[in-house]
């Protein structure tokens, strides 16, 4: 149990701390500065996503089945080592060359990729390793540290610069990373010792290379939005939309709980007799909390409007959207266990490639006659589309459960939604807007809030429902 709490509350504390930092920045920097930070984030994001290889998780497949976890772990990091070398190289070829588009943007974007790429290495080998509390320390540290510099710098006289930002940024990451090799620095230096595996090499690589798709699939779903933005709008709707997506990101902790807790439960216990019945219940409640969640959001979101400056505004007619994405993820994954059950992966792909078209034809059109709603609008829809992919895929090729009003019931909030936003309804009308649509979807899923309660009732009590 302690295992699993300190697994689980390293992104809860992380995203706490990302909550507790945002309203920060945005009373310190001019909302177009927040939105120039969230497109590098954006843009190191992806270098990472194509420096990394997906080999991270070619380590988590091959650990247990390797008798040498050291060498293994050398040589998943070494694809990634090498490329980034080559990068640095053109670089500084570039830059000695007098090629005027190289300047020192791009080698702080380098270095915070190379950091962040080499965080998620490190992360995984802790956590592999069974190092849960140093694991945990990882979650937490770079969010830590980013805050603690944040406060320091408000009484410096260049608090209000970009470039200023992204240096405490990159000093958060660089910082972490050292602090995190030096707490089992014997095992990082035995690494450097280790020769290179070609064989190993050639089967890591062909293990994850499919997999570099799937999570630039995943990272355009997540960032294609700024993208558009930043192109085709200006940054200040760039930031107003960055910030409602930090701030909605907060629930991305759940899917990381549930990663952690749920698929170790679904792989044990597939193959009993009890285990549909119990996972119909899961689902339903799972259902019953998201709609919760959501709608307890929407009450409270108002409240945003005190925790940030005037010229964040705006962020009320976004905020009920992009909450959506992060609780679509959390209910894909939990709706699609056949997928990872019949061991169809690769078709995720699929759903993402497919997800990711939709996602650039409506962005192309939404964001530049609505800005951030449109972003918004078009990154939802996306998710949507993403989630009943991935529960179709799952129902194909394993059970068939029926989903229809799910789908019917998600297709209602995102309509209504995407009008409320573009037609800006006064923000008093929020509540009875909210109101009546919870009212008409609980009546349209009270069998499912029953089996949720029943569910709850008889985990937590002794009473059976």
């Amino acid at each position: 149990m302690n295992k699993v709490l300190l697994l689980t509350s390293g992104p809860i504390i992380s995203a706490i701390l990302g909550f507790i930092t945002v309203p920060i920045l945005t009373w310190v920097y001019d909302v177009t500065l927040i939105g120039e930070l969230s497109f590098i984030q954006a843009l190191s994001g992806f270098i990472v996503t194509i420096c990394t290889f997906a080999t991270h998780q070619a380590y988590v497949r091959e650990y247990n089945e390797s008798f040498d976890k050291i060498a293994l772990f050398k040589n998943i990091v070494v694809p990634s080592i090498t490329v980034f070398f080559l990068i640095f190289l053109m670089l500084i070829a570039f830059y000695l060359n007098g090629i005027n588009y190289v300047e020192k943007w791009h080698f702080l974007i380098f270095i915070i990729s190379f950091t962040s790429c080499m965080l998620i290495y490190v992360n995984h080998f802790y956590r592999m390793e069974g190092q849960i509390t140093i694991f945990f320390v990882s979650q937490v540290l770079p969010r830590t540290i980013f805050l603690f510099l944040v406060l320091v710098g408000l009484l410096t006289e260049r608090k209000s610069e970009l470039l200023f930002l992204v240096v405490l940024f990159l000093i958060s990451q660089s910082t972490s990373l050292l602090i995190l090799i030096s707490c089992s620095f014997k095992n990082f230096r035995e690494i450097l010792r280790k020769k290179i595996d070609l064989e190993l090499l050639a089967r890591i690589m062909k293990f994850s290379s499919p997999l570099i798709i799937v999570d630039l699939s995943l990272w355009g779903l997540m960032s294609l939005d700024k993208i558009f933005l930043k192109i085709l709008s200006d940054s200040s709707q760039l930031g107003i939309y960055s910030v409602s997506s930090t701030i909605s990101g907060v629930l991305l902790v759940l899917n990381t709980a549930l990663l952690t807790v749920f698929y170790p439960y679904v792989y044990k216990n597939y193959n009993e007799d009890f285990f549909l019945i119990e996972y119909n219940k899961i689902r339903n409640s799972i259902l019953c909390a998201i709609l919760i969640i959501f709608f307890s959001s929407c009450f409270l979101s108002p409240l945003l409007l005190f925790l940030l400056p005037e010229a964040y505004s705006d962020i009320i007619y976004i905020f009920p959207l992009t909450i959506l994405s992060p609780l679509l993820l959390i209910l894909s994954e939990t709706f699609s266990i056949g997928i990872g059950i019949k061991k169809k992966s690769s078709l995720l792909m699929f759903a993402a490639i497919i997800s990711i078209l939709v996602n650039l034809l409506l962005s192309y059109i939404l964001v530049p006659s609505f800005g951030a709603v449109g972003a918004a609008i078009s990154t939802t829809i996306s998710f949507f589309i993403y989630f009943a992919l991935r529960c179709q895929i799952s129902n194909w090729f394993w059970k068939d459960f029926s989903n229809n009003k799910i789908y019917i019931l998600i297709f209602i909030i995102i309509i209504m939604h995407s009008a409320f936003s573009i037609l800006r309804i006064e923000i008093k009308s929020l509540y009875i807007f909210n109101f009546i649509l919870f009212l008409i979807l609980s009546s349209l899923s009270l069998k499912e809030f029953k089996i949720a309660f029943c569910y709850v009732l008889n985990r937590v009590g002794e009473k059976k429902c």
